[in-house]
């Protein structure tokens, strides 16, 4: 095990330090760093990595927490299936108020997706998060000379490249938590929209790089993609109108239009510039019945043709 302190202004290493002598005493291996300055939560996972032994890895941030059975169900689908690369669990999302957020599973049922099937798929979404995954990291040494370091979105283009050299098992049940809250650093490339814009790097450099391994479905997606970020910006821009920031909403609005050109005729696009552009009283009245479930997917999809039912 691999814990690397991101520069942590609590007492982050100090527990670690803790459970470190618990698992020596059980001879489990577990090394501790720390960072001298935070280096984002993509480069502090490939440090870690870089350090880690074994054939699967887990990638956990300080938010995340598994449920009892996730690793059994995502090793056991790893060993009696050769052929995949990676393992992909639904997630549960939890508040800073400890509420949980229960939202559709990306696939209506849990199952085993072809490579390419897959790529196309995360063209227009990422889906896992790092510790809704476990790869094979046979599979990672065969794409490394790809690998390539995101600020933040590195997990998304991280899945796409595990799609080029293995089939992508998907598990519909909820076998972890993520914790969302204003704090981490996925709300702050939000708020600097750090991550839309990575977002459009990503999937040019997943279109390119699948194309090398002989797929042709990502790129044929790559439009369509570039559409879906205007959607995107749109769910960014609800965000912000929530959290009383109209200046970072309307320039989401703005770069929407960017990524598609007809978005203004949409009746969100619409009404969300209505709430920026009104007076503050029509904002506040208007902000309170933006409902947080719009934020929450309710539809699932059929897995893709040829999967393998789990």
């Amino acid at each position: 095990m691999i814990f690397r302190d991101n520069a942590s202004t609590d007492e982050s290493y100090e527990i670690a330090e803790k459970y470190k002598k618990k698992f020596t005493q059980q001879n489990i291996s577990f090394v501790i760093r720390k960072n001298p300055y935070n280096f984002g939560s993509d480069r502090n996972s490939e440090l870690c990595a870089l350090e880690s032994r074994g054939q699967y890895r887990l990638i956990l941030a300080s938010d995340d927490i598994l449920y009892p059975t996730y690793l059994e169900k995502t090793i056991s689908i790893l060993e009696e299936y050769p052929q995949v690369s990676m393992v992909m669990t639904h997630r549960d999302e939890i508040d800073a108020q400890g509420k949980i957020a229960v939202s559709a599973p990306f696939y209506k049922s849990s199952g085993i997706i072809s490579g390419e099937q897959q790529a196309a798929v995360f063209m227009k979404s990422g889906i896992a998060i790092p510790g809704q995954r476990v790869m094979r990291v046979s599979s990672i040494e065969l794409v490394k000379e790809w690998i390539c370091t995101f600020q933040v979105a590195n997990d998304w283009y991280y899945n796409a490249l595990m799609s080029c050299v293995g089939d992508i098992a998907y598990l519909k049940q909820p076998l972890m938590q993520y914790r969302t809250h204003s704090e981490n650093e996925t709300a702050e490339s939000e708020n600097n929209m750090t991550a839309v814009m990575e977002h459009y790097q990503i999937i040019h450099k997943i279109a390119k790089v699948t194309s090398q391994y002989g797929y042709t479905l990502p790129k044929e997606r790559l439009p369509e993609a570039i559409q879906k970020l205007g959607n995107m910006c749109l769910r960014y821009a609800m965000k912000m109108i929530r959290a009383d920031k109209f200046d970072i909403a309307m320039k989401y609005l703005n770069l929407s239009k960017v990524f598609n050109e007809n978005i203004e005729k949409t009746e969100l696009f619409r009404y969300l510039f209505q709430i920026v552009t009104s007076d503050s009283a029509v904002k506040l009245e208007e902000k309170l019945l933006l409902d947080n479930s719009i934020l929450v997917r309710k539809v699932s999809y059929e897995l893709p043709e040829g999967s393998i039912l789990l």
